[in-house]
C-alpha cells in the first residue's frame, strides 16, 4: 500500500515524504565558573550521538538527528565528572552549556620552588639542566630557568601529581621527581631535585699496548671495546651509585690483562677512573 500511495504522490507532482529522519550539525560552547582543570574533557551527547573536546577548546560540533536535549559533561584527568548541564535544543543548532566546578577546583595558584641535588639554584648547581618544567597528566603547568629556582603555576586545583621535569637546552629530560599535592587554595610547594645518572672516564696508560690490541671495559649490562691505543672510554647514563667496573687488554684473541676497579657517581658529574695494565 505505502508503494501504491508512494507512486501516486509521484504521479500527481507531489513529493513522497522521507522514511530518514532530519539530520543537523550541532554547535557547541561552553563557560566555566574559574578556568579548565588540567587535561579535563567535555563530552556532549544527543540522542545517540557524542563527540569529545578538550575543555580548553571551549567548543564543538556535532552532527546527530534532530533531537529535543543535548547535554554536556566535564570529566577531568582521571575521567571523574565534574559538572553536568543539559540544555533543550527546540530545532535549534546553537547549544550553549555553563559549569560550575566544585569548590577548590580549577581556580588556584601553586607557588613551586626547588633545590638541586642539596644546592640552592645557580650555575654551579643547576649545570646541564636548562630549564625545569612543571606537569600533571599531559598538561604543561609552567617552566622557568633552573636558575630561578621557583615558578608560579595557576589554574590548578584538587588532588594533583605533580611532575618536575630537569630538562637541558635541547629539550630532553635529565630526570623526574614527582609530588602529589592537594590544591584547594594557592599553596606552596617545594621540589628536591637530583640529576638521576652522570658519567665514568675509564682510562688506562697506552705506552705499553702492543700493536693491534683492543681493550673491551664492562660495567654491569655495558660492555665497550676499542683500541688500546685510544686510552679512554666514556660510561654515560650511570646511576647515583658505587660502581664497579672490568678491563680486559687482548691482543689476537688472548687476554694479557684484566684490571677491576670502583667509581662512585653523585649527580650529573663526569667521575674519574683508571687501570693500569
Amino acid at each position: 500500500m505505502r508503494s501504491f500511495l508512494a507512486l501516486f504522490l509521484f504521479a500527481c507532482g507531489v513529493p513522497a515524504v522521507s522514511d530518514q529522519p532530519e539530520t543537523l550539525t550541532l554547535s557547541t560552547t561552553w563557560t566555566l565558573n574559574g578556568s579548565c582543570p588540567p587535561a579535563s574533557h567535555v563530552v556532549i551527547t544527543a540522542g545517540a550521538e557524542s563527540v569529545t573536546a578538550e575543555c580548553r577548546s571551549g567548543t564543538a560540533t556535532l552532527t546527530t538527528q534532530t533531537m529535543s536535549y543535548a547535554t554536556a559533561v566535564l570529566f577531568d584527568r582521571d575521567e571523574r565528572q565534574l559538572a553536568q548541564h543539559t540544555v533543550k535544543l527546540d530545532g535549534s543548532t546553537d547549544a550553549a552549556f555553563t559549569f560550575t566546578l566544585p569548590e577548590g577546583v580549577g581556580t588556584f595558584k601553586v607557588h613551586a620552588t626547588w633545590t638541586v641535588n642539596g644546592a640552592a639554584p645557580s650555575a654551579a648547581s643547576c649545570k646541564s639542566t636548562k630549564t625545569v618544567r612543571f606537569t600533571t597528566g599531559l598538561f604543561v603547568a609552567g617552566e622557568a630557568a633552573c636558575e630561578a629556582g621557583e615558578v608560579t603555576l595557576v589554574d590548578l586545583g584538587g588532588v594533583l601529581s605533580l611532575d618536575a621535569e630537569m630538562r637541558d637546552a635541547g629539550g630532553g629530560v635529565i630526570a623526574t621527581v614527582s609530588r602529589e599535592i592537594r590544591v584547594t587554595k594557592d599553596t606552596d610547594a617545594s621540589f628536591a631535585l637530583s640529576t638521576s645518572s652522570g658519567s665514568i672516564h675509564l682510562t688506562w696508560p697506552t705506552a705499553t699496548c702492543p700493536p693491534d690490541a683492543v681493550v673491551t671495559a664492562s660495567l654491569e649490562s655495558t660492555t665497550l671495546t676499542g683500541p688500546c691505543a685510544s686510552g679512554e672510554f666514556l660510561f654515560s647514563a650511570v646511576p647515583s651509585g658505587v660502581h664497579a667496573l672490568s678491563a680486559q687488554l687482548v691482543n689476537a684473541g688472548a687476554v694479557l690483562s684484566t684490571k677491576s676497579t670502583q667509581a662512585t657517581v653523585a649527580g650529573d658529574d663526569v667521575v674519574e677512573a683508571r687501570v693500569t695494565f
